[in-house]
Formats: C-alpha cells, structure tokens, sequence
C-alpha cells in the first residue's frame, strides 16, 4: 500500500482492481478502508460517466451499500472514517464529503495525514464534534529537530496545524449540537480554541490576522523548542451551514509563499460548499 493517499483515495484506471482490493479489506478485518475506497470508486464513475450507468458502476454500487447496511450500527466511525473520499490521477486529486457536501481539487503530489492512524484528529466537546484531515508537502530543512513529529500531532497548547518544514492543507469540520452558539461571524474561534490560539499566544506570535476577499490571511512568528524562529502564514476560509462547519486553511513557511500561492488558487477556484 502506498502511505501517501492511495490506500483510501483510487486511481481513477484502476477501478476494477479497486474493488477486488475492497473485497479483500473487508474481509481481512478493514471495513472502513473498503467502504472509503468504494464511495471513492463511486466518485471516479461518476466523474468519468456523468448520468451514464456502466455496469462496473452497479456492481460497485452494490457492494458498498452491503457493507453500508452491514455496518450501519457503526455510525460515528463510518462517519470518521469513510468521509470524506477521493479520486485521482497524474494530474488531480479530487476530494469529496457527503456528510458536510463539498468538493475540491488538489495537486496530485499531497500526501495524507491518516486519521485511523491517530484519534487525536477528532474529538469531542460538549457543544460538537469536530476532525481535521491534512494533506501535505515537505520542504525538509537542515538538522529538522525530531521534535517537530511530536508537537505536529499534539501540543499542550492545542491541536497544530504547521510546521515550518511543510506546506499543509487542512480540512477541519465540526458538527454541533446547539447551532444557536455560533455564526458565520464568530465561527472561527471555534478553530482558534481548538489550535491553541489565544490573546496569551497571539502576543506571542505576533499573530496578525486580516481579511482578503472572502478568506483571511494570518502571519505570525513561531520558534520551536529549539530557538528555531520561523514566519508561518495561513490562508483560510471558514463556513458555516446550520450545524455543520467548515474550515479550510493552508499553513506554509513565509519563504514557500510563491508555491503556497499556487496551491491556494487552484483549491479556491475548484472548491465547491453547498
């Protein structure tokens, strides 16, 4: 299996060979890595056929709705782990989410943070539940302190979401339990709560966020436990659709700005929230 996305996104010439794969992870103990794959499939039909019904389709479409019903008492995991799904090819990787309805398009060259791998992707607060899914690229520096795996999964302060040595793409969702709490304004302290941004950090860092359109661009200033001093910037969009949340942020080291740019573009010109 290759680690950086295509154990759970297909290649859209490989669909027949998908769904013997799929077969084969359900019934070696891996339901959920066979059910993400199966919707995945569904996407490139989609995306290759339009309207139209191959019967590749059908069959696909058959198995992934056994597996469904099979497991459909495991709820919350089908929900953590099978969405959102992708396609791929040489040239794209497209992401979709049934759950909180959106799509996107990124560079086939990301790779995946596995949320089954670490349940410190998700969690639970009183008022909603929320996950982050990562993808990204490296840009390794110099004697990189070891240090910064650790601190990349968790820190005291909250959940990271850079490191000065890549350029990360962030999918961050929420789903709440009392919608009346929150608002597309004030949405985003949401995810400030979440990553450890507060008025003790943001002085900081030197944290200063500004609007642009309809994202924001935030610049700040981190040192690692080592001294190493750092620029980081973030580009986001946030969105809010009764209880269902968004975010969609791209954090990268100031001197990858001209590559973060690209990357940005393409995502804001493909992304669709419904």
């Amino acid at each position: 299996m290759d680690r950086q996305y295509k154990e759970v996104f297909p290649s859209r010439s490989e669909l027949d060979l998908h769904y013997s794969e799929a077969e084969s992870l359900q019934k070696h103990g891996n339901p959920y890595s066979a059910i993400r794959l199966l919707k995945g499939s569904m996407y490139c039909y989609r995306l290759r056929y339009g309207k139209l019904v191959p019967e590749a389709f059908e069959r696909t479409a058959r198995l992934l709705g056994k597996f469904l019903d099979q497991y459909s008492h495991k709820e919350k995991e089908l929900q953590r782990l099978t969405d959102p799904f992708g396609c791929w090819d040489p040239s794209v990787l497209k992401i979709k989410s049934n759950d909180f309805a959106y799509a996107l398009d990124l560079s086939s060259d990301f790779s995946y943070l596995f949320p089954d791998q670490d349940r410190e992707f998700s969690g639970e607060d009183p008022d909603f539940l929320w996950q982050v899914h990562r993808f990204y690229k490296s840009f390794p520096l110099e004697k990189e302190p070891d240090t910064w795996e650790k601190e990349y999964r968790k820190s005291s302060e909250g959940l990271l979401f850079f490191r000065p040595d890549r350029i990360v793409f962030t999918i961050g969702t929420t789903l709440h339990f009392h919608p009346q709490a929150f608002d597309a304004q004030n949405y985003y302290k949401i995810w400030d709560s979440l990553r450890g941004i507060n008025p003790r950090t943001m002085r900081e860092w030197n944290y200063l966020r500004k609007k642009e359109g309809d994202a924001y661009r935030t610049d700040f200033n981190y040192v690692s436990p080592d001294g190493r001093r750092s620029k980081i910037v973030v580009l986001e969009k946030f969105y809010l659709r009764g209880t269902r949340g968004i975010l969609f942020s791209l954090a990268y080291p100031l001197r990858l700005e001209s590559e973060a740019v690209k990357i940005w573009s393409r995502f804001s010109s493909s992304v669709v929230v419904e």
